[in-house]
């Protein structure tokens, strides 16, 4: 038996990609949705940016109280290949009062979404102090 050898980061990319394949086409009750089951860097740079931008009021003070559904918008907008309603009370139901938001979460790498979750929490708390 031979010298142990390293994997290539060619071979490392190429065993990762066949782990899962990047977009998916899901049935959501009778409806078919794409889905990223991973984003890429510069998507969750933007991803986390966007949730803490959603949660800024004109003053620069936060409003902590919009993070959960900053997070329930931009995650699904990130992930999924939808377009959500312009009305903020539709898409305030759409996000509460449906599984949409679970089903995306249940689909996409829970490691990267804990982690744009912690970073958003961590950036918000850190502006407006411990809460």
């Amino acid at each position: 038996m031979g010298e142990p050898r390293s994997l290539s980061p060619a071979e490392l990319m190429h065993a990762a990609g066949e782990q899962d394949k990047h977009i998916r086409v899901l049935r959501w009750h009778n409806c078919s949705i794409s889905i990223k089951k991973l984003l890429t860097m510069e998507e969750y740079v933007d991803t986390v940016m966007s949730i803490i931008n959603s949660c800024q009021r004109d003053d620069g003070s936060v409003s902590i109280e919009l993070l959960d559904f900053s997070f329930r918008v931009n995650i699904v907008n990130a992930y999924a290949y939808v377009s959500l309603p312009e009305e903020l009370e539709d898409l305030y139901y759409l996000m509460y009062s449906s599984d949409l938001y679970d089903f995306i979460c249940e689909n996409v790498n829970s490691a990267q979404l804990n982690a744009i979750r912690r970073s958003a929490e961590r950036m918000i708390y850190s502006e407006c102090g411990d809460v």
